[in-house]
């Protein structure tokens, strides 16, 4: 009776030991769980200035040939005019 008392309170500590283990393992996996949330958030948030930054070329793209188009068609509308009036 001893032998099998003293087997059941092994096990226990086996079981108490199993359990201890599943529970740091818990705690560990909520903390990276939450430490992947803060990461996807500063992600989107970089992914957005990244984004934002890249629009700047385009902009100054989309400026300049708006420029390059309003003079010429202001330089030809003049010589258009120039020619009528000499006429």
């Amino acid at each position: 009776m001893e032998h099998e008392i003293d087997e059941i309170n092994r096990r226990l500590d086996k079981l108490e030991n199993i359990f201890d283990t599943v529970n740091n393992l818990t705690v560990q996996i909520e903390k990276l769980a939450l430490e992947t949330k803060f990461m996807r958030e500063d992600y989107n948030d970089l992914s957005s200035r990244v984004f934002s930054l890249e629009q700047k070329p385009v902009k100054r793209y989309d400026s300049a040939i708006t420029t390059v188009i309003t003079t010429l068609i202001g330089a030809i509308v003049g010589a258009l005019v120039a020619l009528v009036i000499k006429k």
